[in-house]
């Protein structure tokens, strides 16, 4: 099935972009800072006493009665606790790496070579949000061509480094012949993911309005392109990007597996337009922006509407799934009224603000609120903007006093976490993060649910 595929809502961002990239630098480290627990999952260590760790050995495994081994692709030397993610928080372990010659994946299968290589780390989980469990199969997985949110790696893969159709064809070797997938494709002529597929069974090329978050999977489930019951199946949907799609097309024969991910690194200062950083899993901030980071600035990773506020770049680390790294200045001076005055130089989605009428004009990014927290003033602007269709300051409301079976009622369940009511609301409410923590609360109930 090729469908072209409109929505309402999402934004395409003109003050800040990620272009193909051109020259991709790579960031050395001897060292790797692994958190025990994300957003995404929680770690505990295989073992209290072994320090040392040979090459795709597992290191540490998820929590539960069935762990999953997760291994790192380079030889580890165990050397303490550096640290939390946040007060209260679980520990951070650090690593030296011995040795940087990559050797192959072991396994005798690609399935065991796709577990030992620790590629599963960086595909999401569409209904839960968080890693995948490699030992299932999914019945379907989104393969994105096309990144949308600001700030966030889009390393250029053109059709000559790239089969996509050989893309396929190894993850149904890895993860089985009956697998479904969906190619989500930029709705532009002549773009990577928009070559034909219409005779390979099982693959549907869905082509969406380059505008985020068309790229993340959450529009055609809201559309009810594909089925959705979470309550059922928790494992039906994947999601990943076209670097893991490289990567995972070297697991079909045994070789070595190139463990870099490639990351945009991007400043509020200067120029805005972010250079491409190739680095490992769990590389140290520090390696990547520096250690002599000015107080009066924050370190957002993941990209700038859907990652995290760093607390310790020091000693926290950029994640798998992470495409973007992003530093911010954060003024602390306060302006009168801005919510109502943005400026010329601030984006802003309301035709009651000057800035609207200005929409190419060179904006300034930073991490100050700048204005007054307030009451939620029923604007409607996190309705319209929201690409899924739900009612943002309802659920917020919903969420903020923990009435989630009325939450669920109302879509929470659809909720893709992708930030924009939070960007759009003119009091700065954290709605995001309140609804996202619903859902999170929601998901634990669930039988057989994360914990």
């Amino acid at each position: 099935m090729n469908k072209h595929l409109a929505f309402e809502g999402g934004r395409a961002f003109k003050f800040a972009y990620s272009p193909p990239s051109g020259d991709i630098i790579t960031v050395q480290s001897s060292r790797i800072n692994i958190p025990l627990t994300t957003e995404r999952y929680r770690f505990v260590p295989v073992s209290r006493s072994q320090n040392r760790f040979d090459a795709h050995e597992p290191v540490l495994k998820t929590a539960g009665r069935d762990g999953i081994p997760v291994c790192f692709p380079l030889p580890l030397t165990f050397d303490g606790v550096v640290g939390t993610t946040r007060p209260g928080d679980s520990d951070i372990l650090s690593f030296t790496i011995d040795d940087t010659e990559l050797r192959p994946v072991p396994g005798d299968s690609p399935r065991e070579r796709f577990l030992r290589s620790g590629l599963w780390l960086e595909i999401r989980n569409l209904l839960t949000g968080r890693v995948i469990d490699p030992r299932r199969s999914p019945r379907r997985v989104f393969v994105a061509t096309f990144l949308t949110e600001p700030f966030t790696a889009a390393p250029e893969i053109s059709p000559g480094d790239l089969d996509l159709g050989a893309g396929i064809s190894a993850l149904r070797t890895i993860l089985g012949d009956s697998l479904d997938i969906t190619i989500l494709a930029p709705d532009i002529p002549g773009t990577l993911g928009a070559r034909t597929l219409d005779a390979t069974k099982g693959v549907d090329t869905l082509f969406l309005p380059p505008r985020y978050p068309a790229h993340d999977g959450s529009i055609p489930l809201a559309r009810r392109i594909y089925p959705t019951e979470i309550r059922k199946d928790p494992d039906k949907y994947w999601w990943l990007d076209l670097q893991t799609l490289a990567r995972l097309m070297a697991l079909v024969e045994p070789s070595a597996v190139d463990p870099n991910i490639v990351v945009a690194l991007g400043r509020s200062s200067g120029d805005l337009v972010p250079g491409h950083r190739a680095l490992l899993p769990f590389t140290p901030l520090s390696a990547l922006i520096g250690e002599d980071l000015p107080a009066e600035h924050r370190v957002v990773t993941g990209g700038l509407l859907t990652g995290r506020e760093v607390v310790s770049p020091n000693v926290e680390s950029v994640r798998p799934w992470d495409r973007g790294v992003f530093v911010l200045a954060n003024p602390r001076d306060r302006e009168m009224l801005h919510y109502l005055r943005p400026g010329l130089s601030k984006d802003s989605v309301s035709p009651t603000f000057l800035s609207f009428y200005f929409p190419t004009r060179s904006r300034e990014i930073n991490g100050g609120i700048r204005g007054e927290r307030r009451f939620c003033v029923s604007c409607n602007y996190c309705e319209e903007i929201c690409p899924v269709g739900l009612d943002p300051q309802h659920l917020f409301k919903l969420s903020s006093a923990a009435i989630l079976d009325e939450a669920v009622a109302h879509g929470l369940p659809r909720c893709s976490g992708c930030g924009l009511c939070s960007y759009v609301c003119p009091s700065k409410l954290e709605l995001t993060h309140a609804i996202t923590a619903a859902k999170a609360q929601w998901l634990k109930q669930l039988p057989g649910g994360p914990r």
